[in-house]
C-alpha cells in the first residue's frame, strides 16, 4: 500500500528544509523560433475482441479476459478515479488514508479480518495484494491461485471495498499512527523531501496547487471516521470506479464474478464529476535549490511542462509516442555529449515521463562539479537541440530502439501475464491507453514510427520545447555547490543568447562486436536429472546447462557463477571491488567504447553484466532469442577483454562517494553496514569503502581488481533457460564459453567465522526520519529441500507478525521484513530482520521482534496463522518463471539428484510439515550464541 511516486528527473535523498522557490516575473528570455502546431486525429482507439467491456446499469465500468499465462490463477481489480485531487479542503490526506482503512474493516469482516480472509485465500499483502493512491485516481489489487473458493473470495472483498467500509474510531485512530509514520518519512527524510520538493513544484499555477496525498501529521491525526466516511459515499460509487478480471477462466464465469457481486451496488450520494478542468502551461520559470550541509549527492532537473494527449485516440497515441522519441534521442544526445567531452558535466540524460494524466515532462537531470555552471552548461545543451533539431542518425537509432521494443513484444505475445492485461485495464479506465490486440498495437505503433520524418520529429519538439518554460530544481551538499536560486533562473537568459556551435557526431558506428570463434568440442555431454535439457563440459573447465522453457516466449536468460567472489580478494581490493566491477560494466568492451556499444545494441532486445558476491562472481543477463549470440559476445568479451572508460570511471567512484556520506547521514544504510562488518569483520568484505579508498582509486586499480576475478574463471557454470532451439545453444556454447581462456582450480572459499555475540548501538546523522533495526541469528543447519521449505514458512510467519504487530498495533514503522538464508560457503543459515521506524520507539520496535520470535518457539502458532502460511506457500510454488528454472539448473550442477528443488519436492515437503516443526526451527535459528543486534538512530 502506498502513494503513487512522483516520475521526477532524478530524486536522491537530501535532509534539510528547501529554500523558497523562484520565478521570473520580470525577468526577459530571449525569444525563440516556435514550431507549428500538430493537426490531432481524434479517432476513438477500438479495443481487442479478446476483452469484453461492459457497464452496469447503476454505471458500473467492468472489463474481463480469459488468459492461461501463467494459467490457473485470477488478477482481480478496482479502480476508482479518486485521488488527493478530490479532496474537500485539499491537502488532508483523506484518500490515501481511506486506502488504508479497506484492510481494517467492511460490514461482512470486521476490524481485520479482510487482512485474516485475504491471508487465507494465499494473497500476502505486498506480493498478491495492494493499492496506489494518485493525484487523481486510487486502484486495489489482489492476485490468486484458482482453487477452492479463492476467486470467488477475491471478488468478496472487492465488493466489500466498493460499498461496505466501515470506519469506527477506534480503528480510525490506530491506522492514523501507521498512516503517520508514513507521512512523517516523507516530511522528515531526504527522500521525501525532494519528492514533497517535486510535487511542490509540478503542482504549482495547476489545479493540482495545494494537493499532498499523504497529507501532513497533523491533518492525519485530525481525520475522523465521519471525514473518511464522507468522501467514501462521494467517490467511491459504481459510476465512478471499474472492476477488472482476468484470467483462466471463460470471459462468461469471469463477467459472473463481478454481475453477481455489483450489479445491486447502489450509490451513496449524487453523481459527481471527477475531471480535472483544463489550465495553461506554464509562462515563467520556475527554480527551486535545497540545500544541506553535510549531503553528498548532488543533482539537477530540468522539466519543461507539455501538453497531455487524449491515449483513447489514434492522434493521442501518435503524439505521445512521438514525444517518448523525442525523448530518447533527448537522453542520446546529452548522454554521449558528456561521453565525448563536449558537455563539461559528471552525467546528463533524460526523456520523456509522466507525473500524473494530466501533467507530462520532457525531462533533463544532470550534475556537475558546480551545480550553477552546469545549470547553464545543459540549458545551453537543450537550446542547441531546439535550434539546430536532431540528425537523422539520431532519428534512426531512437526508431530503431522503439521497433527493437516492438519485435519483442510480438515475441513475447502469448506468455503476456494476467497482471500486465489487469494493469493495462485499470490504466485505460483511470487514464487511457492501447487497449488494442498485440498485433493491431505494434501495427499502429509501426506506422507512427514509418510517418514520423526528421523534419516532423524536430518540428514538434521544438512547438513542445518553446510552449512553456522551465522548471528547474537543484539539490546539492552545500552552498557553494548549488549556489543562489537567482543565478540558476539568470542561466536560462544566457543559455538561449549563447552560441550554440554544433553537436560534432565523430562516433564510428560497429557492425559487429566480434569475429565468430571457431567452435570447440565438449568433453562431455550429458542430459539432466529433473528437467529436459543438456550438459556441455569443455575442456577450460567450463560447463553450461540449457533446460527449454516457453514461459516467456521469444525470451532467454543466462545466469553464471563461479567460486570466489570478493573473497578471493586482497584485503586492500575488497572495499573498493564493487566500485571497480561496476564501472568497468558501464564501459564498453575490446575497442569499442560504451558509446559504440550503446550504438550497436540499440535496435537489439540483449543486456548482460558482471556482477561481483562474496563468494562467487558471474555474469547475469537477458536476450530476445533471435539477439543471443550477441549475448554469447558480450559475455565473452567481458571476460577476456574488459575495459575501463574515465567518464564510466569518475561516475562510479561519485556514487561510491555518495554511499560512504550516506553511511555517515542515513541511519538505514549505516545499520546495513554495521551489520555486515559484524558479521564479516570487515576487511576484503567491508561494506563500505572510505574516501581514501576512492581518491586513490585508479582506472589501472580498477580494470586489475575486475581481471583478477573475470578473466580467468574458475569452475564455471552457466545456466541458460529460454525458448530457443538446443542446437542454437550448443553451437554458442561451443564458440563463446568452450573458448574462454582455462583457469587453474580454485577452491571453495572458507565459511564466515561465527560472529558471537555482538551488540551494536550508533548515532548517526542528524534530523532522519527514522532509526533502523537490524536483528541476525546464525545457527548451523543444513541446506537440505525441508529445511528450504521451513525457512520460506517461517519468514512468512514473520512477515506477517511484523505487518499486523509492528506496524498495524504498535503504529511504530511504515514497513519491515524478514529473511532466512542459507550461507554460501557454509552450513549455517542466517535470520535476518530488518525494521526502519520512530527513532523514538527503536528500543520497542526490537523488544517486539524478539518476543515475537519466543512467542514462535514456545507454540505460539495460532493455526490460522498456520493455514495462511500454508496457503501463501502453495500460492508461491505454483508459479513458475525463468528465473526457477535458472536456480534448479545451478542445484543440478552443484548438489546431488536428491538435493534439487524442483516444484514436485518443495510440494511434498509442505505437505508434511506441521506447527510442531516451525516451532522446533525457530528454536534452532534464535537458540545460538551467534547473535547480531543493531540499533541505530540519528543525532
Amino acid at each position: 500500500m502506498g502513494t503513487i511516486a512522483s516520475s521526477a528527473s532524478t530524486e536522491p535523498s537530501i535532509e534539510n528544509d528547501t529554500a523558497a522557490p523562484v520565478t521570473a516575473d520580470e525577468v526577459e528570455l530571449v525569444a525563440r523560433a516556435k514550431g507549428t502546431a500538430p493537426e490531432v486525429d481524434n479517432t476513438p482507439l477500438e479495443i481487442s475482441d479478446d476483452i469484453r467491456m461492459g457497464v452496469l446499469d447503476n454505471g458500473l465500468t467492468y472489463y474481463v479476459q480469459s488468459n492461461d499465462r501463467p494459467g490457473s490463477k485470477v488478477s482481480a481489480r478496482m479502480a476508482v478515479r479518486a485521488g488527493g485531487f478530490h479532496e474537500d479542503p485539499l491537502g488532508t490526506g483523506a484518500a490515501h488514508f481511506l486506502e488504508h482503512m479497506m484492510f481494517n474493516g467492511t460490514e461482512r469482516w470486521p476490524g481485520t479480518e479482510v487482512q485474516d480472509v485475504l491471508r487465507s485465500i494465499g494473497a500476502t499483502i505486498g506480493p498478491d495484494t495492494n493499492a496506489a493512491t494518485g493525484t487523481e485516481f486510487t486502484f486495489y489489487e489482489i492476485d490468486v491461485e484458482d482453487t477452492g473458493q479463492r476467486v470467488e473470495t477475491a471478488f468478496d472483498v472487492l465488493q466489500q471495498w466498493a460499498g461496505f467500509v466501515t470506519f469506527d474510531e477506534g480503528a480510525v485512530d490506530q491506522e492514523a499512527l501507521v498512516v503517520r509514520e508514513e507521512v512523517r518519512f516523507r516530511d522528515e527524510s531526504g527522500d521525501g523531501l525532494v519528492g514533497v520538493a517535486f510535487d511542490d513544484a509540478y503542482h504549482a499555477e495547476t489545479p493540482f496547487e495545494g494537493v499532498n496525498v499523504t497529507g501532513t501529521a497533523a491533518s492525519v491525526l485530525a481525520l475522523t471516521g465521519d471525514d473518511l466516511q464522507a468522501y467514501y459515499d462521494r467517490w467511491y460509487r459504481p459510476d465512478n470506479m471499474a472492476i477488472v478480471a482476468v484470467g483462466d477462466r471463460s470471459l462468461d464465469d469471469l463477467e459472473r464474478l463481478i454481475t453477481d457481486r455489483f450489479t445491486d451496488l447502489e450509490a451513496r450520494g449524487q453523481t459527481v464529476d471527477p475531471s480535472v478542468p483544463e489550465f495553461d502551461l506554464r509562462t515563467e520559470p520556475y527554480v527551486e535549490t535545497l540545500i544541506e550541509p553535510a549531503f553528498g549527492d548532488s543533482f539537477i532537473s530540468i522539466d519543461v511542462p507539455l501538453r497531455t494527449w487524449d491515449r483513447n485516440t489514434i492522434g493521442g497515441q501518435r503524439l505521445e509516442w512521438t514525444e517518448v522519441i523525442l525523448g530518447l534521442m533527448v537522453d542520446q544526445r546529452l548522454s554521449e555529449s558528456v561521453d565525448s567531452g563536449q558537455l563539461d558535466m559528471r552525467r546528463a540524460g533524460g526523456g520523456y515521463f509522466t507525473h500524473n494524466t494530466r501533467l507530462a515532462y520532457m525531462g533533463f537531470n544532470g550534475d556537475a562539479e558546480d551545480l550553477e555552471v552546469g545549470t547553464e552548461a545543459m540549458l545551453t545543451a537543450i537550446e542547441a537541440t531546439i535550434s539546430d533539431g536532431f540528425t537523422q542518425s539520431e532519428l534512426d537509432r531512437a526508431k530503431a530502439t522503439v521497433g527493437a521494443f516492438l519485435d519483442q513484444r510480438l515475441e513475447t505475445e502469448g506468455t503476456i501475464q494476467d497482471d500486465e492485461i489487469a494493469s493495462a485495464m485499470v490504466f485505460h479506465f483511470l487514464q487511457g491507453g492501447d487497449l488494442l490486440s498485440v498485433d493491431d498495437s505494434v501495427d499502429l505503433i509501426r506506422d507512427i514510427l514509418s510517418d514520423l520524418t526528421l523534419e516532423k520529429a524536430n518540428n514538434h519538439y521544438q512547438w513542445i520545447m518553446t510552449g512553456s518554460e522551465p522548471i528547474i530544481v537543484v539539490v546539492g551538499p552545500d552552498e557553494a555547490r548549488v549556489g543562489q536560486a537567482s543565478n540558476h533562473l539568470a542561466a536560462i537568459e544566457k543559455s538561449r543568447a549563447a552560441d550554440f556551435g554544433g553537436f560534432e557526431d565523430d562516433i564510428v558506428e560497429i557492425d559487429q562486436l566480434m569475429d565468430r570463434p571457431d567452435a570447440v568440442e565438449e568433453i562431455r555431454s550429458s542430459g539432466l536429472a529433473r528437467v529436459d535439457g543438456f550438459e556441455l563440459e569443455f575442456d577450460n573447465g567450463m560447463r553450461v546447462l540449457f533446460t527449454p522453457s516457453t514461459v516467456s516466449e521469444g525470451e532467454v536468460t543466462v545466469v553464471s557463477e563461479s567460486p570466489g567472489g570478493r573473497l578471493e580478494l586482497d584485503p586492500d581490493e575488497g572495499s573498493v571491488a564493487t566500485t571497480a566491477v561496476d564501472a568497468v560494466a558501464a564501459s564498453g568492451v575490446a575497442d569499442y567504447s560504451r558509446v559504440q556499444v550503446r550504438r550497436y545494441l540499440a535496435d537489439l532486445e540483449v543486456g548482460i553484466g558482471p556482477y561481483l558476491a562474496d563468494a562467487s562472481e558471474g555474469f547475469s543477463g537477458s536476450a530476445a532469442a533471435s539477439d543471443l549470440e550477441v549475448l554469447f559476445q558480450l559475455l565473452h568479451l567481458q571476460a577476456t577483454q574488459p575495459r575501463v572508460e574515465d567518464v564510466a570511471f569518475a561516475q562510479q567512484v561519485e556514487f561510491a562517494r555518495d554511499l560512504v556520506t550516506e553511511v555517515g547521514l542515513d541511519p538505514s544504510t549505516a545499520a546495513d553496514v554495521l551489520l555486515n562488518d559484524a558479521l564479516t569483520g570487515g576487511g576484503v568484505l567491508a561494506s563500505s569503502p572510505t574516501l581514501d579508498d576512492l581518491d586513490t582509486l585508479t582506472t589501472t586499480d580498477a580494470l586489475e581488481i575486475y581481471s583478477d576475478r573475470f578473466s580467468q574463471l574458475d569452475n564455471h557454470v552457466v545456466a541458460v533457460v529460454g525458448d530457443v532451439d538446443d542446437d542454437v545453444v550448443r553451437d554458442l556454447a561451443r564458440r563463446y564459453i568452450g573458448t574462454l581462456p582455462a583457469a587453474g582450480d580454485t577452491e571453495t572459499p572458507a565459511p564466515l567465522n561465527a560472529p558471537g555475540t555482538v551488540r551494536v548501538e550508533e548515532t548517526v546523522g542528524s534530523g532522519s526520519a527514522s532509526g533502523a533495526f537490524r536483528l541476525l541469528h546464525v545457527a548451523e543447519a543444513d541446506e537440505t529441500i525441508r529445511n528450504q521449505v521451513l525457512a520460506e514458512f517461517t519468514t512468512s510467519v514473520l512477515d506477517d507478525r511484523v505487518f499486523t504487530v509492528i506496524r498495524e498495533q504498535l503504529g511504530a514503522t511504515y514497513g519491515g521484513f524478514s529473511s532466512i538464508e542459507f550461507q554460501e560457503p557454509g552450513d549455517g543459515v542466517e535470520l535476518y530482520v530488518s525494521i526502519d521506524g520512530d527513532p523514538g520507539r527503536i528500543d520497542e520496535i526490537a523488544d517486539t521482534v524478539d518476543a515475537q520470535l519466543q512467542s514462535l518457539a514456545m507454540g505460539g502458532l495460532r493455526t490460522v496463522d498456520f493455514d495462511e502460511a500454508f496457503s501463501v506457500l502453495a500460492s508461491r510454488y505454483n508459479f513458475i518463471n525463468n528465473g526457477y528454472f535458472v536456480d534448479l539448473l545451478f542445484d543440478e550442477a552443484y548438489k546431488s539428484d536428491n538435493e534439487v528443488k524442483d516444484r514436485e519436492r518443495q510440494f511434498r515437503a509442505l505437505s508434511q510439515i506441521d506447527a510442531g516443526d516451525i516451532e522446533r526451527f525457530v528454536q534452532l535459528l534464535i537458540g545460538s550464541d551467534d547473535m547480531i543486534d543493531v540499533r541505530v538512530v540519528p543525532g
